[in-house]
């Protein structure tokens, strides 16, 4: 397990399961306010949307999983940013050393 962030809104972490998978664990530290907002993945802090890579869907609160490919893991600095497409906004963005 490796810590990839701490921010005031989530901690991330990146583990492996015993099959050797990879995933970032994210831990929700206050209840979601957009209840249709995504995680996404970038290399780029201020980056278009389209840009980013979809992680999935954002929970009420407390640790979620996503698995990474090793494109997500190649990166040595990535973004983590919560959007919701629906109002097509950013609500925060994260920043996560990967190496």
């Amino acid at each position: 397990v490796k810590e990839l962030a701490q921010s005031e809104h989530l901690d991330a972490w990146l583990s492996r399961d015993d099959m050797g998978v990879q995933f970032i664990d994210i831990d929700l530290k206050t209840a979601a306010q957009h209840p249709l907002a995504n995680f996404y993945l970038g290399t780029k802090q201020d980056a278009d949307i389209k840009s980013y890579r979809l992680l999935g869907g954002v929970g009420a609160q407390g640790r979620q999983r996503f698995v990474l490919d090793s494109v997500a893991l190649s990166a040595p600095t990535s973004y983590l940013l919560q959007y919701d497409p629906i109002r097509k906004e950013k609500i925060y963005t994260v920043q996560l050393d990967m190496q």
